[in-house]
């Protein structure tokens, strides 16, 4: 068997989270699904050297690369060589063994495609093919899934339709929540890696300039506007029940959100203490899992890569504070909206019946705070235009791969599953067997009646 393979680098730094840029979801699988081998096998015309679609997939495989592998084995043996390790200390290793070594997997993979030596595929296709399967899931993701793809916040979501026909108090609530939706945008932006140093390039303003113009655009213009009108117009009951409605709306779901954060941290702390209650139990039940009786307080840091490959205790430990911090983040993001409306509905129910709006002063704010979200809109476009480009290296891919190598079978099993030389390899191994035998024969000594 000869084996071609190559090393990718992922360009996106979300990898090793397993997401996308724009957040989809990233598996190593997708990078040799059934679309792309389809592809890549039709444009070298494989079918028309009788190699199948299903033959040719069982020649690819994929697995996660380490570059720095032997660094972290031995940096974890170096910990267990340590003595007086309990099992509960040693479960602890176990488990930031697993989590370094699978981070460091995502940042890397090995494509390699194995041919038995009969097959038609020469050592120059092998190669191309080994190349051109990363360039077709690549453009396969960017073009057809739009994985760099990030949202964007178009000037067109930022209508002026509830300027002609809204009231005076939806006004002010839409101005709100535009400019919480910029802001928002914004936030996603800069927790990018990287993500804050970027700008507009045609107005030089920063992701953090921009956070800082619709703080003061909320500030200065929105809040002042809201005042204004609470001073001079009184909203209709049908504005006030819209409003109630609404804020009872946001205070159950942030509720919610609150309680699925304390139901995430109660089961993550049952979980721990269940898992501390009997950890020699726990090693013992996984040593009985891995098919071996070796206990994990020997010298081989062998045994804990094993046991690291089916420990799971971190990634779910990971799941869930990650799903109890989206829930907490999503409470908070929901208060000052919750606040505002709050007030609002207040003053609006404590007003008397009054409307003497100046209708220059009116215009004069609803046209500069439009204005202003607009431009920020329209930067905010700009920005994570640049930023999508950052996702893919300059040839436009989500990698960058090493040189093709070539390797030969290294074990006689493999060797093996090439027809001819199988036959061979056998053929050779009865003719020694009979020599062996003519040698022995004709040195047996004679015995004596």
């Amino acid at each position: 068997m000869s084996s071609y393979s190559q090393v990718l680098s992922f360009t996106f730094p979300q990898s090793e989270k397993g997401t996308y840029p724009n957040g989809a979801p990233f598996s190593l699988s997708d990078i040799v699904n059934g679309n792309v081998l389809e592809n890549v096998w039709q444009s070298n015309n494989l079918e028309s050297q009788g190699i199948s679609l299903k033959e040719f997939s069982d020649y690819v495989s994929i697995v996660p690369f380490a570059e720095n592998a032997q660094f972290i084995r031995a940096k974890y043996q170096t910990m267990l060589a340590r003595k007086g390790l309990n099992n509960a200390e040693i479960s602890v290793l176990e488990r930031e063994f697993n989590l370094e070594l699978e981070k460091e997997g995502r940042k890397n993979v090995m494509l390699s495609v194995t041919v038995p030596f009969t097959s038609p595929i020469s050592g120059s296709l092998a190669k191309k093919i080994v190349s051109d399967i990363p360039k077709a899931w690549s453009q396969q993701a960017i073009k057809k899934l739009g994985v760099i793809s990030l949202p964007i916040v178009e000037a067109e979501n930022v209508k002026d339709e509830i300027q002609k026909s809204g009231s005076p108090f939806q006004i002010v609530d839409y101005f709100y929540k535009s400019a919480d939706a910029l802001n928002h945008s914004l936030t996603t932006i800069s927790n990018y890696p990287g993500g804050e140093t970027l700008k507009d390039s045609e107005t030089g303003l920063s992701v953090l300039d921009l956070k800082q113009r619709i703080s003061d655009l909320n500030r200065y213009w929105i809040l002042d506007f809201d005042n204004y009108l609470q001073q001079r117009n009184q909203p209709s009951e049908i504005d006030i029940r819209s409003a109630e409605i609404r804020l009872k709306e946001l205070q159950d779901k942030k509720s919610k959100f609150l309680g699925d954060a304390k139901t995430y941290k109660a089961s993550l702390q049952d979980y721990d203490s269940l898992k501390q209650s009997n950890p020699a139990q726990e090693i013992a039940m996984r040593n009985q899992q891995n098919g071996s009786n070796l206990q994990l307080q020997g010298d081989s840091v062998q045994k804990l890569i094993d046991l690291g490959s089916q420990n799971k205790d971190a990634e779910f430990r990971q799941e869930l504070v990650k799903k109890r911090v989206e829930a907490e983040l999503k409470a908070n993001d929901m208060d000052q909206e919750i606040i505002r409306l709050d007030r609002r509905v207040i003053a609006a129910r404590k007003g008397i019946q009054k409307n003497n709006i100046d209708p220059e002063k009116f215009s004069f704010y609803t046209s500069e705070i439009w204005t202003q979200l607009i431009y920020a809109s329209k930067s905010i476009k700009r920005i994570q235009a640049v930023q999508a480009s950052k996702f893919s290296d300059g040839d436009g891919q989500l990698f960058t791969a090493s040189a093709v190598n070539k390797a030969y079978a290294s074990s006689i099993s493999g060797i093996l599953f090439t027809p001819v030389i199988g036959l061979f390899m056998i053929f050779f191994a009865i003719m020694v067997g009979h020599l062996a035998r003519s040698v022995i024969a004709k040195e047996q000594p004679l015995v004596s009646a």
